[in-house]
């Protein structure tokens, strides 16, 4: 396949399927949070602060003539003024003094809405779609009777925004429709709550289970396909995994192991059941020798594709259903009893959840006495449960004028497809490694010196060489390999109307955007339609035992560091059943599945791609390419202002401040939080900034791809909270990007229970 973009014209295509994000409650909820009265007077404090100086510069004047430097030294000859200066020096003591009452009026107005704001807040609580959120993961706040604490109010503003204006991991409902259909009834569809215990609670109990001597009779083990060869010694590839602010991150590195006796059967990366295992490792320690190999990881537990099938804890019972001891009797059934309670969380109202999530929780407490798990982070602070709101089946109402100002606009989005430079660098690699045309059995060896040629610098080198191959709109200028996909991605977009009426009739406007990848769960004939030469291995890195989850067909991928599986018929393969190769015809490299025909790793997880371990991401590479970045953008952003830019209907770029961290004013030590907040509206005010807006902090040095994971976050100017929160994100020698409010108020035309909410739409794009 040659593919030559920005050399010969290629087609654009959008998926008919398409998924609307439906925040849960209207925008103006947030208003609650704002400081009315004192903006007002804020505005009033300006015409005051014009009257003092215009009546200054008077005063001044008569100081001058009567050759003084201050007031007070005046008043001591007031008998020799006119009375002309006279009236100007009363004229300025007068409008200082009617500022000053204004501050004092300011600072207790500011203090009391601070307070009344804070309560508004506690008091949010009580509303239903807000309610089930704080419930599950803050249940106290609920309780009247402790008060609202710091760390608690700032845990429900963040439950608000993501339920209001901001994107998160909850506070929308997903709605997959077909683009351009139109309604047929004016009814809401059902909304359909699924709550879950967490996947990485879920994950420490399976290996608990799996190292608990008395309860693991029922896993099979498997020699660990991370086993690698490094200056001729044996190391295991593992994985430590951290949340950050609720965001799981994955660091793998090698472990040195040395096992003697036990090499034989390390390198024959057989799976047996554990009384297998203790017998074939009779001359090296036997059962001893066995808990060894466990408790290093190099041997790993390996699920019944059966077990995948069900939902976790009906899985995790089931595999110790036919162990005969008090111990294991009563962790299934607290296993099952925990999943009737969650059925019953689904299907209850507000008012009723917070009892059933005590019960839930005193559930896994149980588990936990059975099971004693080592929980960090989010876990650690009671964090257990989550919940995804989906409509099924319910048809938006964008007429079909929306589809096809959507197709007008991808064909210039705005971005420019390169191939970065990784991939040449990689084969590069390859060939010093093995020579041209060559093929390496051992693909994590090789993406294990890749990792490591891969430096801070080297990756510079590259993201510096990929923005000046858009800037120069050369574009790709090879023909890409079998296993790499056609360039593809999201287009995510708003829309802005008055009513359905007014969007029925044209009048409405749409934001959007083309980004890299995305999570629009395209359907397989479209996702197998981006890989012309290569059969798709779906990989889905951190998913663990989602449950419930619709699978692809066709095999999957397993990574050595993620929870393995085991099936007939080769449903799963892992990386040392593949082969990577060097085609010399198109200079690229070729990943081949066991029969040695091309293959193609589609990543399917929740965790972004940047955020994955270093060998991860560069095999991923293989596959995926391509980099997108903005059309004009040198990759190194300079302060300034952008207006809005339009096309027709379509709002192709928002209007945007770009501000250096550094020029944004700060609270200083001791500085009363008042007047820090007026001395912000100041700023604001003479940089035309509007007073809500959404706001982002990204490293000016690097390109601004496409796919910049930096999610933004709303600020408006007259919360206090909300600029406390928006001066803890800034940092310093970074660049703040503060886009307009898309649609503003009053235009959002999609919304629940009749009233308009931020509706965020994706659809999935590709150029063919």
């Amino acid at each position: 396949m040659n593919l030559k973009l920005n050399q010969t014209k290629t087609s654009v295509r959008l998926s008919e399927v398409a998924i609307a994000q439906v925040h849960d409650l209207p925008a103006s909820v947030i208003d609650s949070l704002v400081l009315s009265s004192s903006m007002n007077l804020v505005q009033r404090l300006s015409s005051y602060r014009s009257a003092v100086s215009e009546a200054w510069n008077s005063a001044e004047e008569v100081l001058r003539r009567a050759g003084m430097q201050t007031v007070e030294e005046l008043e001591r000859k007031i008998p020799e003024l006119s009375d002309s200066d006279w009236e100007t020096i009363q004229l300025w003591v007068k409008r200082k003094t009617e500022m000053d009452d204004a501050l004092e009026r300011f600072k207790l107005i500011y203090r009391m809405g601070k307070e009344q704001a804070d309560a508004k807040l506690f008091g949010m609580t009580r509303i239903p779609a807000l309610q089930r959120k704080v419930a599950l993961k803050y249940p106290q706040l609920l309780n009247t009777d402790t008060g609202m604490r710091e760390e608690t109010s700032e845990a429900l503003l963040g439950h608000l925004l993501q339920s209001t204006v901001e994107n998160g991991e909850s506070g929308t409902t997903e709605v997959r429709f077909r683009l351009g259909e139109q309604s047929e009834t004016e009814e809401l569809a059902e909304v359909l709550p699924q709550v879950r215990i967490r996947q990485s609670l879920v994950s420490r109990w399976t290996d608990a289970m799996a190292y608990d001597d008395r309860l693991n009779e029922g896993f099979t083990f498997k020699v660990n396909d991370g086993l690698v060869i490094q200056n001729g010694k044996d190391g295991l590839l593992v994985a430590d995994g951290i949340e950050v602010g609720g965001t799981p991150t994955v660091h793998e590195y090698i472990y040195p192991i040395d096992d003697g006796q036990a090499a034989g059967h390390l390198k024959k990366g057989v799976a047996r059941k554990k009384k297998d295992w203790i017998r074939s490792l009779q001359g090296a320690g036997g059962k001893a020798k066995f808990q060894e190999l466990l408790s290093k990881e190099i041997l790993v537990p390996v699920l019944p594709e059966k077990q995948a099938e069900l939902c976790p804890l009906q899985g995790l019972a089931s595999l110790v259903a036919r162990i005969d001891s008090p111990r294991a009797r009563r962790l299934r059934k607290s296993l099952l009893f925990l999943e009737v309670l969650l059925d019953q969380m689904e299907s209850c109202i507000p008012a009723a959840l917070p009892a059933l999530r005590e019960r839930a929780a005193r559930s896994v407490e149980r588990i936990h006495r059975v099971l004693p798990v080592r929980l960090t982070g989010r876990l650690a602070e009671g964090d257990w449960f989550s919940e995804h709101q989906f409509c099924n089946e319910k048809t938006i109402g964008l007429p079909e004028s929306v589809r096809e100002d959507l197709e007008a606009y991808v064909q210039k989005p705005g971005i420019t497809i390169v191939r970065s430079s990784i991939a040449d660098t990689v084969a590069g690699w390859f060939i010093e490694l093995y020579g041209r045309g060559a093929e390496c059995n051992d693909v994590l060896g090789f993406l294990t010196h890749c990792a490591s040629r891969l430096d801070a610098a080297e990756e510079v080198k590259i993201v510096e060489a990929d923005a000046k191959l858009a800037v120069s709109g050369a574009g790709m200028r090879k023909p890409t390999g079998l296993s790499e996909m056609v360039p593809h991605g999201t287009l995510s977009f708003r829309v802005a109307a008055r009513s359905e009426q007014a969007m029925k009739r044209g009048d409405y406007q749409i934001l959007a955007e083309c980004r890299q990848g995305g999570d629009v769960p395209e359907e397989e004939q479209w996702i197998r339609e981006l890989l012309p030469d290569a059969e798709p291995l779906w990989f889905s890195y951190g998913s663990d035992w989602t449950g419930k989850t619709k699978n692809f067909s066709g095999r999957q991928l397993l990574w050595p560091t993620d929870r393995q599986f085991a099936g007939r018929g080769g449903k799963f393969l892992t990386v040392s059943d593949l082969k990577i190769a060097h085609d010399p015809e198109s200079d690229t490299l070729v990943i081949l599945g066991p029969e040695g025909i091309p293959v193609a790793p589609v990543y399917t997880g929740k965790i972004p791609v940047h955020q994955l371990p270093d060998r991860i991401r560069l095999f991923l590479k293989l596959v995926h390419p391509w980099v997108y970045l903005k059309d004009g953008r040198s990759g190194r952003m300079r302060p300034g202002y952008s207006p809005r830019q339009t096309e027709g209907r379509v709002v192709t770029s928002p209007a945007e401040w770009r501000i250096s961290t550094g020029d944004v004013p700060l609270q200083e030590v001791g500085e009363p939080e008042s007047d820090y907040y007026l001395r912000l509206h100041d700023w604001r005010v003479r940089k035309g900034i509007p007073q809500e807006a959404m706001f982002a902090v990204v490293d000016s040095k690097f390109p601004t791809a496409a796919c910049s994971g930096n999610e933004e976050r709303y600020i408006h100017f007259g919360s206090p909270r909300l600029i406390g929160r928006f001066a803890g994100s800034l940092a310093e020698g970074d660049m703040l990007i503060l886009t307009e409010v898309f649609p503003e108020r009053g235009a959002h035309a999609i919304g629940r229970s009749g009233q308009p909410c931020v509706t965020e739409f994706k659809v999935a794009v590709k150029w063919v």
